[in-house]
C-alpha cells in the first residue's frame, strides 16, 4: 500500500518496493531504495524460491515511519526486513535486520534511540537506534495479531490494538505491567494516533467505521465519532460499511485527518464463495455406505497403526518389507482415486463382454452416487469461476467476469508467466486436478 509523509524540508513516498525521499524546497536529486534489490537474508532454512523463480517474500513496503525529529526514517516489508536510515546532509541508508515475523507497524519512541515492530504473531519487539547491528528483544506480545502500534508523548506508555477489538496501555520499561484497557470498538482496531493537543489523549480507528477518543491512562472513551454519519448520501444498513486505515495529525495537534475505505459489499463485488473442504466432504459420502463389518475392523488396525510413532514406523517398515504397493496409510483423496481407476476398470470389463455381475451394488452404489452428487452441487454450479483460476491462460476472457476481463488479457499477454505456468511442476498438479478422461462428469 503506497503512503506519503512529510517531515520539515523533506517528503517521503513509499510505493511497492520503492521509498522515495524528495526535498520540498530545492531541486536536489531524490533520495530513492529499493527493497527488491536490498540485502538478502544469509543462511536461512526458511527462504525457497517460489514458483516463479524468485525468493520467497514480495518485498512490498508493508509500513513506513519518520522519527519525530525528521533525522531518522524506518521501513519494514512484507520479506521481513527492518530498514533504518539517518539523515547526515543527505539520506542514507544505516542498517538493515530481519524480524522473527512480518511486520504490521513499527514506532520511534520519543527519544529516538529505539524502534518498537509489532508483528503478525502478536509480539512487539524493540531495535536499537545506536546500536544498529543489535538484533531485535521480544518486548511484550498480544494473543493476537497486532495491526497499530504508538508511544506517548512522554515515552512512559507502549499503546497496542489487534483485531480482537482491545487496545492496551502498557509501561514501556515494563511491559508485563498494563496501565489500562480501552475497549468500545466492535470490530479490529486498525489505527492509533497520540495527538500532541494532550499527552493523556489517543485517537483509534476501526473496522466498525468509528474513531474514537480515549483517555488512555484511564480507559476512559471521551468521544467517538461514526463516519457513516459524515457522507452527504444516506445509505443503506447493508452497504454502510467503512474502515478506518490511517489517521494523523497536524504538527501543532489541531487538525485531524482520516483515511478510510469502503468495504467491498459497496463496490458491487460478490461475496467470498464458502465451500466446505472437499476431505471433509468426502468423508460425509463415505458414511452412507456402513459397511460396518468391514469398517470396523479397518478403524481398529489404522488407530493401532498410527496411535504410537514406534507402532506407525513398524507398520510402514512391514509394508516396505512384503514390497507393498502403498507406504502407508491412504487418505481419503487417495482412495477415492483408487476406487475411480477400479470403477473404470469395471466399466471396462463390461464393454469388453467380460460378464460381470454388480447387481448386489447397483444399490449402495446408487446411493453413494446420489451422495456425491448433493454434496459436490455447489463445486459444479462455480465450475466455471474455479476454471479461471485453474488454467487462466487458456480460459475465454469473454466468460469472464467483467472485474477480471483486463487482468486475465494482461496476463495471457504475458510470455514470462505463462512459460512458468506450463512448467512440468504446475503442469503436474493440473494434471491431479482435472477428471479422467474415461470418468463422467457426475462421477466420483
Amino acid at each position: 500500500m503506497a503512503s506519503i509523509g512529510v517531515c520539515g524540508k523533506w517528503m517521503f513516498l513509499s510505493c511497492g518496493t520503492r521509498l522515495i525521499a524528495a526535498h520540498i524546497k530545492k531541486d536536489r536529486e531524490p533520495f530513492v531504495f529499493d527493497c527488491s534489490t536490498a540485502k538478502k537474508k544469509e543462511n536461512d532454512p526458511k527462504a525457497c524460491i517460489n514458483s516463479l523463480g524468485g525468493p520467497s517474500g514480495s518485498d512490498i513496503i508493508v509500513s513506513l515511519v519518520i522519527s519525530p525529529s525528521g533525522k531518522l526514517v524506518a521501513l519494514i516489508d512484507d520479506s521481513k526486513r527492518l530498514v533504518l536510515f539517518k539523515n547526515e546532509h543527505s539520506w542514507q541508508w544505516a542498517s538493515t535486520r530481519w524480524l522473527v515475523r512480518r511486520g504490521t507497524s513499527l514506532v520511534f519512541n520519543r527519544a529516538e534511540d529505539e524502534v518498537l515492530v509489532a508483528d503478525k504473531s502478536g509480539d512487539v519487539y524493540s531495535f536499537s537506534v545506536m546500536q544498529p547491528e543489535k538484533e531485535g528483544e521480544l518486548k511484550m506480545g498480544h494473543l493476537s495479531m497486532i495491526l497499530a502500534v504508538t508511544v506517548s508523548l512522554d515515552d512512559k506508555y507502549i499503546i497496542t490494538s489487534d483485531r480482537d477489538e482491545k487496545i492496551r496501555v502498557s509501561h514501556r520499561c515494563s511491559p508485563y505491567n498494563i496501565q489500562s484497557f480501552c475497549l468500545g470498538h466492535k470490530e479490529f482496531v486498525s489505527s492509533l494516533l497520540v495527538p500532541s493537543g494532550d499527552r493523556h489523549w489517543l485517537l483509534s480507528g476501526s473496522g466498525d467505521g468509528t474513531m474514537n477518543l480515549w483517555n488512555y491512562k484511564i480507559g476512559q472513551k471521551l468521544q467517538s465519532w461514526n463516519l457513516h454519519d459524515l457522507e452527504e448520501k444516506p445509505k443503506l444498513e447493508s452497504e454502510r460499511k467503512v474502515i478506518v486505515c490511517h489517521i494523523t495529525s497536524s504538527f501543532d495537534g489541531c487538525h485531524i485527518a482520516v483515511q478510510f475505505d469502503r468495504k467491498l459489499e459497496e463496490e458491487g463485488v460478490e461475496d467470498a464463495i464458502a465451500l466446505l473442504c472437499i476431505i471433509h466432504q468426502q468423508a460425509l459420502c463415505s458414511k452412507i455406505l456402513r459397511y460396518d463389518n468391514v469398517m470396523s475392523d479397518v478403524v481398529k488396525i489404522i488407530n493401532h497403526s498410527r496411535s504410537w510413532a514406534l507402532k506407525h514406523r513398524q507398520f510402514r517398515e512391514c509394508l516396505a518389507e512384503i514390497e507393498s504397493e502403498y507406504e502407508d496409510v491412504l487418505y481419503f483423496t487417495e482412495e477415492l482415486n483408487v476406487l475411480n481407476k477400479k470403477l473404470q476398470a469395471c466399466k471396462a470389463l463390461m464393454d469388453s463382454g467380460t460378464t460381470f455381475s454388480g447387481e448386489k451394488y447397483a444399490d449402495t452404489i446408487g446411493k453413494l452416487q446420489e451422495e456425491f452428487d448433493q454434496r459436490f452441487a455447489d463445486f459444479k454450479t462455480h465450475r466455471a469461476t474455479f476454471q479461471t483460476f485453474a488454467d487462466p491462460f487458456s480460459f475465454d476472457v469473454e466468460d469472464a467476469p467483467l472485474v477480471l476481463q483486463m487482468e486475465l488479457i494482461d496476463l495471457q499477454c504475458h510470455t514470462d508467466l505463462k512459460a512458468k505456468f506450463r512448467e512440468p511442476f504446475l503442469c503436474g498438479i493440473l494434471d491431479v486436478a482435472q477428471p479422467h478422461p474415461d470418468s463422467t462428469s457426475s462421477g466420483p
